[in-house]
């Protein structure tokens, strides 16, 4: 299970890094209204 979740963390974490770059931007220039409604 820990071995899977690292496998999935290495092959993801560069996409899942961008998003969340780009997510943290989007939230810190829209109002918290806007921000919020982007989250799932």
């Amino acid at each position: 299970m820990t071995f899977n979740f690292l496998n999935r963390f290495v092959l993801l974490s560069h996409v899942e890094k961008s998003f969340l770059w780009k997510s943290s931007l989007l939230l810190i220039k829209l109002p918290e209204g806007r921000g919020n409604r982007l989250l799932p």
